[in-house]
């Protein structure tokens, strides 16, 4: 629980989500903060935020075309000001508490739900003494020029009941209803763009606000369905509702957790599940669902680390929409991209994508990316090794195909003497732009036409173009840029770089007895002070990057060294347990990171579970007693349990349409013998 007399500089309000809509709530259950009210560097001002809708592109938005648009915001305000308040977050469900001390005496319990499975959201007051209070919805935007495509909405009162009907010209038109219920009578003053209720809180007599919102984006009765979601709400009530969102929650997190003696791993864990579930869009991950987070656009390379870090976790369907995302609205333009419909099967992935599939990023080095593709093939083969779908891998093998093409097609090279190289890209950005045979880049192109290899080889076509990929990647190999017996992010590099883990994490091109690797690695370490940022300034490690290490050391099987990087980005998390980009003293970036949240998931979970489709092995980098479910190569799920040191239970459950049969178990560096999976 935060309590504002820490007055901690890491304060920002806690998210709740359903994948749709998301906001952040303050003390008091409101949105009428600023981002200049916290020192925290690229986050949003208060408001509603909805996946996917967008406001126009206009001149002042270039440097974000196509920003989200908003719902407005909501604020309650009391005669008196608050002088302290504690606030807390329940991952379990779906919900925010505060308490607020006023300069007048009152203190007031605020409890805010939002429904997982429907754009339903509930807020309940409750005040120590009677108290006049006013409830604030301004249909307004966070800019100027948002806030211009937004038309002032047509309000309706219906006894006690409020309907907001509105408007929004944006990069589609948005037509539908914000409906606004209260359980205490009300006067209502209409504004401009909005509504002001006012109402008494008598003494310890809670008073429940319901909203929801729906639009005709998808949904051909607006208007009816957010009414009736109000209806319903009212109908069952504050307590109903929260016991069915905590059921709700309560399924999810069966589906995959982990418990070990360390509360604080554990309660960062659960909120990282939290966190990618309450982020993941009918479309894909996106690193958030606000302005301060790119607008919520999608990045192949960040969807990777979220895809991998929940498919880990358990959690099939969730990670599926990745992959699923890039096949239905990505690859088609992608292809375009590349081959201006000249027929060629190529395809050029977009570095930041709109939720139609189109490139949405600035001018910059980055369009020159070329190492996100790797991501999008490897997470599609990945999702298949974890389920063993053969009808999935049949219909998402197209992309493998494309990305396999554009790489042998359009980046790699041939000399004379017959060596394969990359040719020059933007590789990871802190290095600069044009860069030959760059590292990761390079391990990512190897990766991808060796699993576009097997995946053609397991549904037996195109013989001859997979071995033609893999004489290739076999020629990349023999390239591998390394100076003085360690990889270097390119030849004659100046800088240090994160991008010497890639051949074991996320590629894992390179086996772990490869003696290049570790003196790669502890030459980054040393250095990690100037090079430990996404971005220049700060002088720790970012907990994407520390995470990333810990999952590399985890395929190293070096418990230790996996265990001090895993600390190393714990020390990140914020008030609510929550992951940001960059969280120091003097540089903070963005709470409720996506990316840093799966990466998290993806480093406990290589920790405690290794799987090949063959082998299992249990706590190949973990000491202390743990208990898990989580997702393993093979199509199966796998449940321990380790106490003092011995494996006390295991267990293998073989997925949906996969037959049990066995595996070869191994815990630490213990070989058990094979274990035969159980049917689901």
């Amino acid at each position: 629980m935060y309590d504002s007399t820490q007055a901690a500089k890491t304060y920002f309000p806690p998210m709740l989500g359903n994948g749709d809509i998301t906001f952040r709530p303050d003390a008091e259950g409101g949105l009428g903060y600023s981002a200049k009210n916290f020192p925290i560097n690229a986050v949003s001002d208060g408001a509603v935020f909805r996946a996917g809708r967008r406001a126009a592109s206009t001149k002042k938005a270039l440097g974000a075309p196509y920003p989200l648009t908003s719902l407005g915001r909501f604020f309650f305000s009391t005669e008196s000001l608050p002088t302290h308040f504690t606030q807390e977050l329940h991952t379990d469900k779906g919900m925010t508490s505060g308490e607020v001390t006023y300069e007048n005496g009152a203190r007031v319990r605020t409890e805010c739900l939002l429904m997982q499975d429907r754009n339903l959201w509930v807020i309940r007051k409750t005040a120590n003494r009677r108290l006049s209070l006013t409830f604030t919805y301004t249909f307004r935007g966070y800019t100027p020029d948002v806030d211009r495509g937004m038309r002032p909405p047509t309000v309706t009162q219906t006894e006690n009941r409020v309907l907001l009907d509105f408007e929004i010209w944006g990069f589609e038109e948005y037509r539908g209803r914000i409906a606004i219920a209260c359980s205490a009578p009300f006067s209502c003053e209409t504004e401009e763009k909005g509504v002001r209720l006012t109402l008494t809180l008598e003494e310890n007599l809670p008073v429940c606000f319901y909203m929801a919102t729906e639009d005709d984006l998808f949904v051909p009765h607006p208007h009816d369905v957010a009414e009736e979601l109000v209806r319903e709400g009212e109908k069952k009530g504050f307590p109903a509702l929260m016991a069915e969102n905590t059921s709700v929650w309560d399924a999810y997190y069966r589906q995959g957790f982990v418990e070990t003696e360390d509360e604080r791993l554990n309660a960062i864990y659960k909120t990282a599940l939290y966190h990618v579930k309450s982020y993941a869009t009918r479309w894909s991950l996106p690193v958030a669902i606000d302005p301060g987070s790119w607008h919520g656009k999608f990045f192949a390379f960040d969807e990777f680390f979220a895809f991998h870090g929940i498919l880990g976790a358990g959690m099939a369907e969730i990670a599926k929409r990745v992959p699923h995302f890039r096949l239905q609205q990505s690859l088609g333009r992608a292809i375009f991209h590349a081959t201006s419909g000249s027929g060629e099967q190529m395809a050029h992935f977009p570095w930041q994508t709109l939720e139609c599939g189109d490139e949405c990023a600035t001018m910059g080095h980055w369009n020159d990316h070329i190492f996100h593709m790797a991501t999008v093939a490897l997470e599609t083969y990945e999702y298949y090794e974890h389920t063993e779908d053969v009808a999935y891998l049949e219909e998402h093998y197209p992309i493998l195909h494309a990305v396999a093409k554009f790489y042998t097609l359009h980046s790699i090279y041939k000399r004379e003497d017959g060596s394969f190289y990359v040719g020059k890209c933007t590789d990871l950005e802190r290095l600069g732009p044009a860069k030959e045979n760059p590292l990761f880049t390079l391990a990512g192109v190897i990766k991808s036409l060796e699993i576009y290899a097997l995946a053609a080889e397991r549904l037996g076509i195109d013989e001859e173009y997979r071995n033609e990929c893999l004489v290739i990647a076999h020629g990349l190999r023999k390239n591998i840029p390394t100076e003085d017996g360690r990889l270097v992010p390119f030849r004659s590099c100046p800088q240090k770089s994160i991008a010497v883990f890639t051949p074991k994490f996320p590629f894992d091109i390179l086996s772990k007895n490869d003696p290049r690797l570790l003196p790669a690695w502890q030459d980054y370490m040393d250095s990690e002070s100037s090079f430990g940022n996404m971005y220049a300034g700060g002088k720790g490690v970012n907990p994407w990057y520390a995470f990333w290490k810990a999952t590399a050391f985890a395929r190293m099987g070096m418990s230790e060294m996996a265990h001090q990087s895993l600390k190393q980005g714990l020390r990140a998390a914020g008030e609510f347990n929550e992951l940001f980009e960059i969280n120091e003293p003097d540089v903070r970036f963005r709470p409720w990171f996506t990316t840093a949240a799966g990466v998290c998931l993806s480093a406990v979970n290589e920790m405690l579970l290794e799987s090949d489709g063959q082998a299992v092995r249990i706590c190949p980098a973990f000491d202390g007693d743990v208990s898990f479910r989580l997702s393993a190569k093979g199509g199966i799920t796998v449940e321990a349990t380790v106490k003092g040191g011995h494996l006390e239970h295991i267990r293998l459950i073989a997925k949906k349409e996969v037959a049990p049969r066995a595996y070869h178990l191994y815990f630490k560096e213990k070989d058990l013998g094979n274990v035969l999976s159980l049917a689901e």
